[in-house]
C-alpha cells in the first residue's frame, strides 16, 4: 500500500470492493480503509472492523494487519481532536512494526505521530518523528514515501531557515513540481511559504492553491483544508478580501463536512481575519469567538496562538484596548511555551500598542523594546520595523525622554530613520508607503519641508508600485488558477477516454469470450447422435449465454401440419409437451416457422398475451427463431424472459447461432435415425 492514493485508485478498488460483495478478501479491504482515512473516516473505521473479524485467528499477516488497523484508527483519533487516544494507538503500532521489522509501517506511524505532536504545540518532537520517517522509509527503499517525508519536513523547517530550505529544496526537487500529487502537495505548500517571506503574496497564493488541489487529489484532506485557509490568508494580505472570503470559506466547509475541531477552528480563524479587514468587527468577533473555544484544546498549537493575536488586533480596532492586552498577553503566553519567536514579536508588539492606548507608556516601551530587541536576534526584518513603528509612535502620543544618541531632532523621526535604514539592507525591498507618509509627515511637524516634501513624492511612487505589484500578484493568481482548471479538465477528459477504452477492451474480451463458448457449444452439439441430446446440450448452454427463464424445441411432425415440444422448460423445471397447429393465427412459434424468420416478442406488463399458459411465469421479452437446413424447416426454438427488452442485437445473434447450431445437429441425428431404422428394416 502506498502512503496516500489518488481518487481514480480508490474509486478502483471501491468498485473491486462492489464486485466481490460479501465475500471481499481482507486485504481489499484494509486497503480501502487505509486510503479512505481521511476521504470518509466512518466508513474507514467501518471496514477495519470487517477486517478484524475476518483475520483468520492462526494467520501469519494478522499483527502486521492489527497494527496497521491501529494506524487508521490512531488517525482518526488524531482528527477528532482525541489526541492522547492517538499517541496510546500510535504507540502500539510502533511496537508491533518494530518487533516485525517492518520500516515502512514504522515510518507511517511517524508520519502520523509527527502531525498529533504538531497539534500539541510539541514542535522539537514532530521534528524528531519526521527526520525519523525518513530514516525507516530510506531504509526500506521506498522512495516515494522518502521524497514526501523530506518535503514535508522541509515545510516545517521553513518557517525557522527559508534561506536553507530555499536551497535545500531546488536541491532536491529542482524548480518543478512532482508527478505524485502526495510529494507535489508539500512541495507546493514550502514554495508557498518561501515566495510568502519573500513578499510575493500572489505567487504564495498561487502556490496553496496548487497544494490544495494535490492534497485533494492524494486524500489528505486534513492539509486540504490549511491549504485552503492559508490561500486566502495571502488572498487578504493582497487586499482581495472576496477572494479570501472565498478560500476561507472553501476550507472550512471542508472541516466542518468532516467534523474536525482543529480544522474548524483554523477555517474559523482565518475567516474572522478577512472578516475584520472587511470592517465587519460584529461579524469577525462571532467567528473568532467560535475558533478560540474549539481550540482552546488545543493551547499549544500555532493556530490558537494566531487565533489569539486576530482577537488582540480586533479589540483594538474595536477600541477596547484593555480586552486587546488580555488577547495580546495569553498569545505571548502561549508562544513563550515553544520558543515561536516570530509570533512572539507579533504579541510584544501588540501589548505596546495596547498599552499605549491604555496611557501605561512606561509599560509599552518595554514591551516593544523587547519585540525590537527579539526581531534583531533572529534578522527578522519585518518584525524590527513594526517594533520601530511602535516606538515611534509611543513618543509621538507621551512625553517619554529622547533615546541615547538619537539621530534626529524628535524621538519619532529617530525611530522611523532607524526603520527607513533598514529597508536599504535588503535589496530589491519595497519600503511600505504607510512608513513614507509617516515620516512625511513627522519632517512637517518640526518644520523641515522640503524633506516632507520629497518623502512624500517618495510615497506616491511608493503607493504606485504597490498597487501595480499587487495587480501583477492578482494575475498570476488568476493564471495560476487557469492552469489549474485546464490540468483538471485535461484530467477528466483524460479519466473519460481511459474509461472509454476500458469498456470497448471489455466488449472485445467480452465478444471473444462468447464467440470461443459458441465454438465449443458448435462442437458439443453437432457431436450429438440423437434429437433428444441436441436439445438438453442446447438447454444446457442456452442459460450461460442469455437471459432464458423459458426455453423450448417445437419440431414438425412428418406431415408437417403440427409443432409438438420435444423440451419445455421453465426455471430448471420441465414442462408439459404441447402441441401447435402450423397455421395457428396467434401462435409465434408457428408464424416464425411459417415465415422463417425470427419472431421478437416485446410485451408491457398490462398487455394481454393470448398464448400465456396459466400457470407459468408472466413473460415480457420472447424471441423465436426457425430451426432450418437449406430450405428444409425443422422446427422453432423459443427463449422467453420475465424482464423488458431483454434480447438485444447482441442477443439475438447468439440466439440465431444456437438456432443454426441446432438446426444442423437436429438434420444430422435425424439422417442417422433414418440409416439405423432403414438398416433394422
Amino acid at each position: 500500500m502506498d502512503l496516500f492514493a489518488s481518487d481514480d485508485r480508490v474509486a478502483l478498488l471501491d468498485a473491486r470492493l462492489a464486485a466481490y460483495g460479501p465475500q471481499a478478501p481482507v486485504a481489499l479491504q484494509l486497503e480501502l480503509a487505509w486510503y479512505l482515512r481521511q476521504r470518509d473516516v466512518s466508513r474507514a473505521l467501518k471496514l477495519t472492523s470487517a477486517v478484524e473479524a475476518g483475520l483468520p485467528p492462526g494467520d501469519a499477516g494478522r499483527r502486521s494487519a492489527m497494527a496497521q488497523i491501529a494506524l487508521i484508527r490512531a488517525e482518526a483519533a488524531w482528527l477528532r481532536g482525541a489526541l492522547d487516544e492517538a499517541t496510546d494507538l500510535l504507540s502500539h503500532a510502533l511496537g508491533v512494526f518494530d518487533t516485525l521489522g517492518e520500516p515502512v509501517g514504522m515510518g507511517d506511524a511517524q508520519w502520523l505521530a509527527a502531525s498529533v505532536w504538531h497539534d500539541l504545540g510539541e514542535y522539537s518532537r514532530r521534528d524528531m518523528a519526521m527526520r525519523s520517517a525518513i530514516d525507516h522509509y530510506r531504509a526500506a527503499g521506498d522512495t516515494m514515501r522518502e521524497e514526501a517525508a523530506v518535503a514535508r519536513d522541509q515545510w516545517y523547517v521553513a518557517f525557522e531557515d527559508p534561506v536553507r530550505i530555499r536551497a535545500e529544496l531546488a536541491a532536491q526537487f529542482g524548480r518543478g513540481g512532482h508527478a505524485n500529487p502526495l510529494v507535489a502537495c508539500w512541495i507546493a505548500s514550502t514554495r508557498a511559504l518561501l515566495t510568502e517571506f519573500a513578499g510575493d503574496y500572489g505567487e504564495s497564493a498561487g502556490y496553496f492553491i496548487r497544494a490544495f488541489e494535490a492534497a485533494v487529489q492524494s486524500g489528505q484532506h486534513r492539509v486540504a483544508v490549511a491549504m485552503a485557509t492559508n490561500a486566502g490568508d495571502k488572498f487578504a494580505m493582497l487586499d482581495d478580501l472576496d477572494s479570501a472570503l472565498e478560500w476561507d470559506e472553501r476550507g472550512l466547509a471542508l472541516a466542518r463536512a468532516a467534523g474536525w475541531p482543529l480544522a474548524i477552528g483554523q477555517s474559523l480563524m482565518q475567516a474572522g481575519n478577512a472578516l475584520q479587514l472587511l470592517g465587519r468587527y460584529d461579524d469577525a468577533q462571532h467567528v473568532l469567538s467560535e475558533a478560540i473555544e474549539i481550540m482552546g484544546d488545543y493551547p499549544g498549537s500555532r493556530s490558537y496562538a494566531v487565533a489569539l493575536g486576530y482577537l488582540g488586533e480586533l479589540a483594538l480596532a474595536l477600541g477596547d484596548p484593555a480586552a486587546a492586552l488580555k488577547w495580546f498577553q495569553q498569545d505571548a503566553d502561549c508562544v513563550g511555551a515553544h520558543g515561536q519567536t516570530d509570533m512572539m514579536i507579533g504579541a510584544w508588539h501588540g501589548q505596546a500598542r495596547a498599552l499605549s492606548s491604555l496611557g501605561r507608556p512606561a509599560e509599552a516601551l518595554v514591551k516593544a523594546e523587547a519585540a525590537l530587541g527579539l526581531a534583531r536576534h533572529h534578522a527578522n526584518l519585518e518584525g524590527q520595523i513594526r517594533a520601530l513603528r511602535a516606538l515611534a509612535n509611543l513618543h509621538k502620543h507621551h512625553a517619554l525622554p529622547l533615546p541615547e544618541n538619537a539621530e534626529a531632532p524628535t524621538a519619532a523621526l529617530h525611530y522611523l530613520g532607524r526603520a527607513m535604514a533598514l529597508t536599504g539592507t535588503v535589496t530589491g525591498y519595497a519600503v511600505p508607503d504607510d512608513l513614507l507618509d509617516e515620516v512625511a509627515r513627522e519632517y512637517a511637524l518640526v518644520g523641515d519641508f522640503q524633506a516632507a516634501y520629497e518623502t512624500t513624492l517618495a510615497a506616491v511612487d511608493a503607493r504606485n508600485r504597490r498597487h501595480n505589484k499587487s495587480a501583477h500578484q492578482r494575475a498570476v493568481v488568476l493564471q495560476i488558477r487557469q492552469e489549474i482548471d485546464q490540468a483538471k479538465a485535461e484530467a477528466v477528459h483524460q479519466r473519460q477516454v481511459a474509461a472509454s477504452e476500458a469498456a470497448r477492451a471489455a466488449m472485445l474480451e467480452e465478444a471473444n469470450a462468447t464467440l470461443r463458448i459458441l465454438g465449443e457449444v458448435g462442437l458439443q452439439i453437432t457431436a450429438c447422435r440423437d434429437a433428444a441430446a441436441v436439445c438438453a446440450t442446447l438447454d444446457h448452454h442456452v442459460h450461460d449465454l442469455l437471459d432464458a427463464s423459458s426455453f423450448s424445441i417445437y419440431l414438425l411432425d412428418d406431415g408437417g401440419a403440427t409443432l409438438t415440444t420435444t423440451i419445455s422448460v421453465e426455471g430448471g423445471q420441465p414442462l408439459p409437451p404441447i402441441q401447435v397447429a402450423l397455421d395457428s393465427p396467434t401462435s409465434n412459434s408457428a408464424r416464425s416457422v411459417r415465415e422463417r424468420r425470427e419472431v421478437l416478442l416485446e410485451l408491457q406488463p398490462t398487455d394481454f398475451d393470448p398464448n400465456h399458459d396459466p400457470g407459468t411465469l408472466p413473460i415480457l421479452t420472447a424471441l423465436f427463431g426457425p430451426l432450418a437446413v437449406g430450405e428444409r424447416v425443422l422446427g422453432v426454438m423459443t427463449i422467453q424472459s420475465p424482464k423488458p427488452r431483454a434480447y438485444g442485437e447482441r442477443e439475438r445473434a447468439i440466439f440465431k447461432t444456437l438456432c443454426a447450431y441446432g438446426a444442423i445437429a437436429l438434420a444430422n441425428a435425424a439422417e442417422l435415425h433414418a440409416v439405423r431404422q432403414a438398416s433394422v428394416g
